[in-house]
């Protein structure tokens, strides 16, 4: 395990440094300190190799997520670990070039190893039914919950996809702290809104 976890770990600084195309499995080898029959041993090819670095990152935020959905949140708390998650997750300064270059590609591999996660772990079902119990009882008011969950993604992921050219258009000179307060201000906005009531 260890060692395809290494593997996983250099194909990961590969892929986000060249993509997929220039990616060089003698390269990832040499990274993990181990031989090219190895990699090919333990993952058949180069592309099932990249599909193993997607599925290993998002699994595991699909673990969180589904740990989050057990634990006795309020709405408060659930949306703040959800959003420091989403913080954490696009900071990875190797996953979000590979995540952004499947976007513009058109996704095909992150899409069907999301799809893939999500069923498996029935995130979807879960996540209305958290949102569906949380309008019942009046602690939130009823929304569209697939609109309020895509937009909470898109509050999270935009920034941090576009960061760079962000800051400079709104000047922010303390990047760190503005990113440590990020989550803290998404879930304050997303509960809120920003109208005065």
């Amino acid at each position: 395990m260890e060692t395809r976890d290494s593997i996983i770990a250099s194909a990961k600084n590969e892929f986000a440094r060249f993509g997929f195309e220039g990616a060089r499995v003698d390269r990832i080898a040499r990274l993990a300190k181990v031989n090219k029959a190895m990699i090919y041993y333990h993952f058949g090819s180069k592309k099932r190799l990249y599909r193993a670095v997607i599925e290993n990152q998002l699994s595991t935020k699909a673990d969180f997520i589904e740990a989050i959905l057990r634990q006795d949140l309020t709405i408060d708390e659930f949306v703040l670990q959800l959003a420091s998650f989403y913080a954490r997750v696009f900071s990875d300064n190797e996953f979000l070039p590979i995540f952004l270059r499947e976007l513009a590609s058109g996704g095909i591999q992150v899409k069907e190893i999301i799809l893939k996660t999500i069923s498996q772990k029935n995130l979807t079902a879960k996540l209305r039914n958290y949102f569906e119990a949380e309008m019942a009882s009046g602690r939130i008011r009823r929304v569209n919950i697939e609109h309020a969950i895509i937009s909470f993604i898109g509050m999270n992921v935009f920034y941090i996809a576009v960061a760079s050219i962000a800051n400079q258009i709104w000047e922010i000179e303390n990047v760190e702290g503005f990113l440590s307060d990020r989550p803290r201000q998404v879930a304050d906005i997303f509960l809120n809104g920003i109208k005065a009531k």
